[in-house]
């Protein structure tokens, strides 16, 4: 059977507990309670939003039109390497 030090140690136990226990606040409920509902909120919407908007018509021709240029490749007037015996030669550049 427990002592008279022993509940006393308890009580003790408990009443730092308690002290030390902060109570619930505003913020405490805001980010245990709005922050998941937020969440779930944008969720929805992010879900809803995407069911909402029509697929679109990948087949359609464009509204725009689009002009390009065709420009020239480059001339590059470089002698081309020849080799000799298996030994390559290159010559130097002009």
């Amino acid at each position: 059977m427990p002592g008279p030090d022993e509940y006393r140690s308890i009580e003790l136990e408990a009443a730092a507990a308690t002290a030390v226990a902060r109570a619930p606040t505003a913020l405490g409920n805001l980010l245990k309670f709005g922050v998941p509902a937020g969440a779930l909120v944008l969720a929805a919407w992010m879900i809803s939003s995407s069911f909402r908007a029509g697929p679109k018509n990948m087949t359609a021709p464009d509204t725009e039109e689009f002009r390009t240029t065709q420009f020239p490749a480059p001339s590059l007037d470089t002698p081309r390497p020849s080799s000799s015996q298996g030994t390559i030669f290159i010559p130097p550049a002009p």
